[in-house]
């Protein structure tokens, strides 16, 4: 098959959706070397993350040059420019990897298929802007009532879809996501202290990693630590946005300074060490389309606590514990049980690590697959 994908987050976002988008397509790209893929990018000479993916030979990268001269004919480009070369490259099926697609005339040939990763948008408006939720209506709309195909990241995205665009359940596709296979090998201990010493992490901490924004709910975990027995410090690994100065206020006001962390220029590279040097991992999200950080953490061999509902069981499992995400005293509790009782520990880590191997992207290529191949 020639295959195409929306490869913008791929090459420009660090979080989430671009490390989907390059896992799945570096996964595709090295097990099924028969196909050819294309991946459409509006920008491809500022690649901010190297993807060895692009130097295959069955690989060919497609961007806007020659697309007008206005400003703005990098995104009419990624909206009406894309489809017009489906005919030339003879592309059999284009994925649309992060909740949109092209405008696709009614003629082509080329069959549609786009990842819906959340509707948080409309499941909670109070975390996004106006002009924002206009934008993600509009891409996600047009998306599900055009593609030949709907693939969810989870079965909590699944029923979203069909709640609020009115899907038929067997119209969309569950199929989990992985995360980076950097996550997969275990370091030894002389490697993660080079990095705890290098960015100046304690010995023994709590680790949450996420962007910082208030639908991660680090306020939460903030407070049920001033609550816990335990005092090791908190180490916050992720981008910070405006909610960073109203965290700042509120550590001040507990006045637990020298229990947070925030490290600064972590790379990709070093998160597997910071995540295996953790005792523990507290994802306290109020709401998420999957929770990639869970399955990094369970790949990393520590305990995981995180939140009730949303899709958090469907990614954490069994051996994971779940705590309200509101609920500070229980917050603490579990923090605490999680950090002195070895013998939950022990049970915890071997739970996790059994079943985190269903989101290896070996399953998740040839369960995509199995989508592509249903299509023809």
């Amino acid at each position: 098959m020639n295959i195409a994908f929306d490869a913008k987050r791929a090459y420009l976002n660090n979080t989430g959706l671009g490390n989907y988008a390059r896992t799945l397509m570096l996964g595709m790209v090295n097990r099924l070397t028969e196909n050819n893929y294309f991946l459409y990018t509006p920008i491809a000479e500022k690649v901010r993350f190297h993807m060895e993916m692009v130097f295959h030979e069955n690989v060919k990268v497609l961007t806007p040059e020659g697309y007008g001269k206005l400003p703005f004919s990098k995104s009419l480009w990624r909206t009406f420019g894309i489809p017009k070369s489906f005919e030339k490259y003879k592309i059999d099926l284009y994925h649309g990897l992060s909740n949109e697609i092209p405008w696709l005339p009614f003629y082509t040939k080329t069959k549609s298929l786009v990842t819906i990763h959340d509707l948080i948008f409309l499941r909670h408006p109070e975390f996004y802007s106006g002009p924002d939720i206009g934008i993600y209506k509009r891409k996600a709309s047009y998306a599900c009532k055009r593609a030949d195909k709907i693939i969810a990241v989870s079965e909590q995205t699944r029923q979203d879809i069909s709640e609020f665009y009115k899907k038929n359940i067997s119209e969309i596709e569950v199929v989990y996501q992985s995360c980076n296979p950097i996550f997969y090998k275990k370091h030894h201990a002389k490697e993660i202290d080079e990095v705890k010493n290098k960015l100046g992490l304690p010995q023994e901490y709590i680790l949450f990693v996420g962007t910082i924004e208030p639908r991660k709910n680090i306020s939460t975990l903030i407070k049920a630590l001033t609550l816990c027995k335990s005092k090791i410090p908190l180490v916050v690994v992720g981008q910070k946005k405006k909610h960073f100065d109203e965290l700042l206020k509120l550590i001040s006001r507990e006045k637990i300074y020298d229990r947070i962390l925030f490290p600064d220029h972590v790379h990709t590279e070093v998160l597997p060490m910071i995540y295996q040097g953790a005792s523990l991992f507290v994802y306290p999200s109020i709401f998420e389309g999957f929770g990639i950080p869970v399955i990094e953490a369970l790949y990393s061999g520590i305990p995981v606590i995180t939140s009730t509902g949303s899709c958090f069981k469907e990614a954490g499992g069994p051996g994971t514990i779940y705590v309200s995400p509101f609920d500070t005293e229980e917050m603490a509790h579990q923090i605490d049980r999680a950090l002195e009782d070895n013998e939950m520990r022990k049970k915890m880590i071997e739970t996790g690590n059994e079943f985190v191997s269903k989101f290896h992207i070996n399953q998740v290529v040839d369960r995509t697959w199995e989508v592509y191949k249903s299509m023809k």
